[in-house]
């Protein structure tokens, strides 16, 4: 589990300020404020701060670079309360009442968001934003009916396989480089190998046949 940041507080912002004004560094405030130097910095550079040899010489001097503790405070809670990105997806919308109907249908979220960008006015829908919205939801009565309706029915999104580990559920598995010479040279049919490759659309195919190494037919 990934550590948990804590937004800076109003006293530390005002402590940033005051520190602005005593002509101390970024990294100096970090050390002081037991933070990253990036999030000052960072915090800083969003709100006007500029370094003194960017600031004009004419007429009076930006009080701590042109940094506000009480504005920067401001800014943080206003987009704070509003999400970044608009979700094309949530519960209890007309669209999401339209998934929930396909998922009864037993279509899959793959087909349904397919469904969706087929219409005549078409929604752009990805399978992933789907089942972010289905396993977002708060736990009860109707997550849990709607769960019902996935194909596998998971409770709980489950974790896609690293290709790391791959393989490993195999009993006696017997490496490639450990098959029989008779198998290594396919001086029996049924050890040829094949493999099939479909074109757009699957209107061409080309059929691949490995009888013995490096020599190969195709139909």
């Amino acid at each position: 589990m990934g550590k948990i940041y804590q937004q800076l507080s109003l006293v530390e912002r005002a402590l940033i300020q005051t520190q602005l004004v005593l002509r101390w560094s970024p990294a100096a405030i970090a050390a002081g404020l037991q933070r990253a130097r990036s999030t000052i910095t960072r915090e800083v550079a969003r709100n006007g701060w500029l370094p003194e040899p960017q600031i004009a010489l004419r007429g009076r001097p930006r009080i701590a670079g042109g940094y506000r503790a009480a504005a920067a405070q401001e800014r943080a809670t206003t987009l704070s309360a509003k999400p970044r990105v608009v979700r094309k997806l949530v519960v209890g919308s007309t669209l999401f009442g339209q998934v929930v109907g396909h998922l009864s249908r037993g279509l899959s979220p793959e087909q349904i968001a397919f469904t969706l960008g087929s219409m005549d006015e078409p929604v752009r829908l990805s399978h992933e934003t789907i089942y972010t919205a289905l396993y977002a939801m708060p736990r009860g009565q109707l997550r849990a009916r709607i769960l019902t309706l996935l194909r596998h029915a998971h409770q709980h999104r489950r974790k896609r396989s690293a290709g790391k580990d791959r393989g490993k559920s195999i009993p006696n598995m017997t490496l490639i480089d450990d098959r029989p010479i008779e198998v290594l040279e396919r001086l029996v049919p049924g050890h040829w190998e094949g493999d099939l490759i479909k074109g757009k659309r699957n209107q061409s195919q080309v059929a691949l046949w490995l009888s013995a190494p490096r020599c190969m037919w195709l139909w």
